[in-house]
């Protein structure tokens, strides 16, 4: 077995009373890997927020998983540790990796998007926040171009230095290397013009922090010398970011990605429909997800399959009916999750 200290996950936002069958899927393999390794595990919970207040909605979400059995040994809350990841910011600073300088930045009207001129040619084309067209970037929330000011700012860079890093779907392996090249070959925005609700003092000067940026401190809390970090393919960039920030405080900190697949609903099942209950719901995460692609979908065959579960159980109490629930059992492909997880061994 490797020398793994605690699994953590992605912080996970969690942004309404109603828990999302997607919203799951992270904690479900984290708390595999941390039964399978017999090692500590932390849930990493995102409320934070510069529009909305979203505390009210953890119970709700822990509920459902307390009754899935679903454990971890400490929930971290970023909206809890305000203070400690503002020290993080602190330290950051004195060690000349954020720093406050004069710089072009790239701004929409409503300050949703914001980037300094060096991360231009380093952009992402296929963003959610904006689009862009030609040698204009777009914000989809207000329609406006971004025009390039001058101002004082705070941004982060990282050493091309390569990193203490494994991967794991072996498929990630190419994506995360050119995220991580992207991260190391430009400057990121700390700072935003636009009220996110959190303010970094430095040198007299008030800065407001990107929301985002801010709680990817997160791992510098923990004190271990090893994570498995887990989260969906479709967080890479801010898993990759969190590596970098917790390997320029610690250089020595060594870091398992786990990036799982992610679940779309283009086949438009009814998710309301899917029971979030204790082994049902785990059988039908592990049936839905194949570690040789990066995407899949909810198949309502198949959930209504493994559904079927519950009413073999109490059936198979009758002889006759024991060889139908074996045959079921035996015919999903929740195991293949189970056998390429144990690949990290």
């Amino acid at each position: 077995m490797i020398d793994i200290s605690t699994v953590v996950t992605f912080p996970i936002g969690v942004r309404s009373n109603r828990v999302k069958p997607g919203l799951l899927i992270t904690p479900i393999i984290a708390d595999y890997i941390a039964r399978e390794f017999q090692i500590p595990s932390v849930i990493a919970l995102n409320v934070l927020d510069s529009y909305e207040k979203r505390f009210e909605y953890i119970k709700p979400y822990l509920k459902i998983l307390k009754e899935m059995d679903i454990e971890f040994n400490r929930i971290w809350i970023d909206e809890e540790n305000k203070n400690q990841l503002t020290n993080n910011l602190h330290i950051l600073y004195k060690k000349q990796i954020l720093k406050k300088k004069m710089n072009m930045v790239y701004s929409c009207d409503c300050g949703k998007v914001q980037f300094v001129e060096s991360a231009f040619k380093n952009i992402h084309k296929g963003a959610r926040l904006y689009e862009v067209k030609d040698t204009e970037v777009i914000c989809n929330s207000c329609n406006s171009s971004c025009d390039k000011v001058e101002q004082e700012v705070l941004t982060i860079s990282f050493s091309k230095e390569t990193i203490k890093k494994e991967i794991f779907p072996k498929l990630m392996v190419k994506e995360v290397k050119e995220l991580d090249n992207r991260l190391t070959s430009m400057e990121y925005l700390v700072s935003r013009n636009r009220d996110t609700g959190i303010i970094f003092t430095i040198e007299g000067k008030k800065f407001n922090i990107d929301v985002d940026f801010f709680w990817l401190g997160y791992l510098n809390q923990f004190s271990d010398n090893h994570y498995i970090l887990v989260g969906s393919n479709h967080v890479t960039w801010h898993l990759c970011l969190a590596s970098r920030v917790v390997q320029s405080l610690n250089p020595e900190t060594k870091i398992t990605l786990v990036l799982t697949p992610y679940v779309y609903n283009k086949n438009n099942v009814d998710e309301n429909s899917i029971p979030l209950k204790k082994e049902i719901f785990k059988w039908i995460v592990y049936s839905h997800i194949t570690w040789k692609k990066q995407d899949t979908n909810w198949n309502q065959s198949l959930i209504s399959q493994i559904s079927r579960i519950e009413q073999l159980k109490s059936m198979c109490k009758h002889e006759k009916y024991h060889y139908s629930y074996e045959k079921l059992e035996n015919s999903l492909s929740f195991l293949n999750a189970n056998n390429c997880l144990k690949k990290m061994k």
